[in-house]
């Protein structure tokens, strides 16, 4: 790979953590979801955090998923992806 190749594939991560580096990280978030989309051309996408009681996973930010269901959706902890609760 030469430099510019170089540049190209570490720009989205530099933006990446330029999003992250925001005073309120959960309002970020959509922000660094859709950087991700684009780095990688990915139609849909969610990221997840631990739920207010530790005992799950919730989505925090979604592309491609309507927010009714990405607010209904929870995950137990330990259990597989596929036992999630829509």
């Amino acid at each position: 790979m030469n430099p510019s190749e170089d540049a190209l594939l570490l720009s989205p991560l530099l933006e990446l953590s330029h999003a992250l580096a925001a005073s309120d990280l959960r309002s970020a978030l959509p922000r660094a979801l859709e950087i991700l989309s684009e780095a990688f051309g990915a139609l849909n996408g969610a990221i997840l955090l631990a739920d207010d009681e530790g005992k799950g996973l919730r989505i925090e930010a979604a592309r491609g998923l309507s927010r009714q269901a990405a607010e209904r959706a929870h995950y137990k902890a330990g259990r597989a992806s596929t036992a999630a609760s829509w």
